[in-house]
């Protein structure tokens, strides 16, 4: 159908990177509503909240060119008095495996039949009100190289209860019009049902240890454009970064470093030593410090997504670095690049080290100073990076009710007895300031922890800073693994965790077939397949549920014909063959 209503956004062209929305249309009724229902869609994806709770999600994968509205019966949600439809919208602005990069845009039509025969209208713009959601890093991470950013989220500077009927609106405004509306084809209603929205917990609590801070982390991230269509994955830009170390002695120091290549003094590169099995993707050195003030450099190549730069300094060496050769200053380290393309053979022709900062010529991205008490914000690091003290006494099956009382904070590794795909949360109550960090993973390592970072650029996990007070960490975008990892820390007293699960998005596929022989082996062969095909069907059949979960044809032909064999479903592989 033509669309129905007109386009909207906060702002008219509904660009940028990872850009949360809040939209609301509130509705007086005199008493129960007669019928009810909204028709939407919005890119990139949707959460919708009709009086506080979750009625759906969506929408199913889709290109701009054949986009596919949802719709929902509200009549059982709404109530007598003031009702609040509410709707959490994420633009991805980048390209993934579930679709090319797009811009905001939220639509809806509908209406609600009040019990005295009014009739409110639901379509865009309507009395809808928005406004940003804040409180989102735009400069996060991508999970992997094939889907979207992971959240980071400091409820401090969000917005809470912007769904309740009592919020203040005062910030609230006039949604815009879509400044291009022809971006999107002719609207169709969705073509498979709404994906589950099953509540599961761990099945069992593995392991708990205290966290301990034997260095500090020195952070800070340099962005760069996504870029996952690339023809020459070889291409890279160059960047640099650069402090002075103050030792009080001279001293041998071991040191934890990202990926990169570094100098110190101006004398030989570093040379790297064996990987921690347990600290993926951290490289340590030995630094040879001399008393005084040292010479950091560092060069790293960019490539395909922002620079996380870290440097771990063990707090007993009495290390302090400045951007300016100078005890106490603001600024920790400095940074430059990337530069233009023009500039990259220049950039590429200098002779490293750069002996001082007043060595970079002067180009378009010459140095800026990072702050003291900078972040790259980059959770799955910080979760993979973490120490921790001797292993605390457990009860398996206790995996709800938990608190996080120690000094520097605490860690649990959480089985959720099978793969799983869907919405991570955390129900918790916490000062204002407390970290939450939740990690996934597929296997463990040897200690027991969840194997993050085991492939480059894949960064599992997520992190909500609490505002004070009851909270709840969940999950916008579904997370595929069996084991989680949840980290609390920074907190200025005890974190009661009340509740920690996934709200389970799958394709609603039911089992009609069976299975049963003499052999165990082949029965549990029978199981393992169907519940692998559900982990690999959401609104396509997916290579996987954990890295990619995108749609390759090559992967969803055997799963077609593990759908016919188990539930003789044929509507997901008609939705698979549209796309």
């Amino acid at each position: 159908m033509a669309h129905p209503a007109p386009f909207i956004w906060t702002d008219p062209r509904g660009e940028g990177r990872h850009v949360h929305a809040y939209f609301r249309c509130d509705l007086d009724l005199t008493g129960p509503a007669r019928e009810g229902r909204i028709n939407l869609f919005v890119d990139s994806r949707y959460h919708l909240r009709v009086n506080g709770v979750t009625v759906g999600t969506g929408p199913a994968r889709f290109y701009p060119s054949e986009p596919e509205y949802d719709s929902y019966d509200l009549a059982a949600h709404l109530r007598p008095g003031r009702n609040v439809l509410a709707v959490h919208a994420l633009s991805y602005g980048m390209d993934t495996f579930q679709g090319p990069r797009s811009r905001g845009g939220f639509v809806s039509w509908g209406q609600v039949l009040d019990a005295d025969g009014t009739t409110h209208d639901l379509a865009t713009p309507g009395s809808w009100l928005c406004r940003p959601a804040d409180g989102y890093d735009r400069t996060a991470p991508k999970f992997s190289f094939a889907l979207p950013t992971i959240d980071v989220y400091d409820a401090r500077l969000g917005l809470s209860g912007w769904d309740a009927p009592d919020a203040d609106l005062s910030a609230w405004h006039a949604p815009a019009l879509a400044a291009d509306p022809g971006h999107w084809g002719e609207l169709r209603p969705r073509s498979i049902p709404h994906l589950t929205q099953d509540v599961l917990e761990p099945t069992a609590l593995l392991h708990s240890w205290p966290i301990e801070r034997p260095e500090d982390v020195y952070s800070f991230r340099v962005p760069y454009p996504d870029d996952v269509r690339r023809a020459s994955s070889s291409a890279s830009r160059r960047c640099f970064a650069a402090t002075w170390i103050h030792s009080p002695r001279a001293q041998r120091v071991r040191v934890g470093l990202w990926w990169g290549e570094y100098w110190l003094n101006n004398g030989r590169q570093l040379r790297m030593l064996p990987t921690r099995t347990h600290q993926r993707n951290r490289q340590d050195a030995i630094l040879s410090l001399k008393e005084g003030w040292n010479w950091f450099f560092v060069k790293h190549d960019m490539l395909r997504a922002p620079w996380d730069f870290l440097l771990a300094l063990p707090r007993d060496a009495g290390l302090e670095l400045s951007a300016t050769r100078e005890l106490g200053s603001s600024d920790a380290l400095l940074s430059a690049g990337p530069f233009s393309e023009e500039e990259e053979p220049a950039v590429h022709d200098l002779r490293l080290p750069l002996k001082s900062p007043d060595a970079l010529p002067s180009l378009s991205a010459s140095w800026r100073g990072q702050p003291r008490d900078g972040s790259a914000n980059n959770p799955a690091v910080d979760i993979a990076w973490t120490h921790f003290g001797p292993p605390k006494a457990v009860e398996p099956t206790r995996v709800a009710n938990l608190t996080a009382d120690d000094p520097h904070g605490t860690a649990w590794v959480f089985d959720m007895g099978h793969e799983v795909l869907g919405r991570v949360f955390v129900d918790f109550e916490a000062p204002a300031g407390t970290t939450i960090d939740v990690g996934y993973a597929e296997d463990l390592d040897a200690q027991g922890r969840c194997m993050l970072l085991k492939r480059h650029m894949i960064f599992a996990a997520d992190r909500h800073v609490a505002a004070g007070g009851p909270g709840r960490l969940e999950t916008f975008d579904p997370r595929g693994f069996r084991y989680l990892q949840l980290h609390v820390s920074g907190a200025s007293g005890p974190v009661p965790l009340k509740r920690i699960g996934v709200v389970q998005n799958i394709y609603p596929m039911d089992l009609a077939g069976s299975f049963e022989c003499s052999d165990p082996l082949l029965n549990a062969v029978w199981q393992l397949g169907w519940r692998t095909l559900r982990m690999c069907a959401e609104d396509a059949y997916t290579d996987c549920p954990w890295r990619e979960r995108g749609l390759y044809a090559g992967d969803s032909l055997p799963e077609f014909g593990i759908a016919l064999a188990t539930s003789g479903d044929t509507q997901l592989m008609r939705r698979c063959l549209g796309l």
